[in-house]
């Protein structure tokens, strides 16, 4: 089985082709990310199908239940409405630790100068450990210019803010009670960044 995206039969031909032309891109940009050990889909290619009665390219790939590892995305709360992945933490201090691997994953995108908007950022559970998981790569950019401080700091705030799929709506709660608000969860995407920027690692 495979996920298969088409373009909207909407849209007039020139703004269908100029969307998908976009989309087009999504192999490429799979294969780059790939190739610098970070989680994408293992299958993005396009192929051409016969849709209403009209052959037509597709981007093909690997559904999300079918991949070796579990993705926790916020356009599907209702995984984590009961269990969490990280519903073990106990404190907000316990969050940080939890996120080695994702802070590695923002080093090599900060070090390669990689942008990506924030819907391509999700997560993705590789055993017990926590990484990013990326995909629906349209607008990614590569520009090595950028401020790398500032970049770690823009991809830590998104994931921090994005934690909540990683927690049941019990766990949300708890974390709350114990302190976990705005000014916290601030303080996290603060470490999180200086984390990914350590000065042994180079960047």
């Amino acid at each position: 089985n495979v996920a298969i995206s088409i373009p909207n039969f909407t849209d007039s031909r020139e703004i269908r082709a100029q969307k998908w032309s976009e989309v087009k891109k999504e192999p490429e940009r799979t294969a780059f990310l790939k190739e610098k050990g970070l989680l994408v889909n293992p299958l993005c290619e396009t192929r051409s199908f016969i849709v209403n009665g009209e052959e037509t390219e597709c981007l093909v790939q690997m559904p999300f239940s079918q991949l070796p590892f579990k993705v926790f995305d916020g356009k599907d709360g209702s995984s984590t409405w009961d269990n969490g992945p990280l519903d073990f933490i106990e404190s907000p201090k316990g969050i940080l630790k939890n996120l080695e691997l994702v802070a590695q994953d923002i080093r090599t995108l900060v070090k390669s100068g990689i942008l990506l908007n924030h819907d391509s950022l999700s997560f993705g559970i590789d055993g017990q450990e926590v990484r990013l998981y990326l995909f629906d790569l349209d607008g990614m950019k590569i520009d090595d210019s950028y401020d790398k401080k500032e970049l770690a700091n823009l991809y830590a705030g998104t994931i921090v803010g994005k934690l909540d799929n990683l927690f049941s709506f019990n766990k949300s709660c708890a974390l709350e009670q114990n302190g976990y608000d705005y000014e916290q969860k601030c303080k996290v995407a603060e470490e999180l960044a200086n984390l990914a920027l350590k000065p042994e690692e180079g960047i």
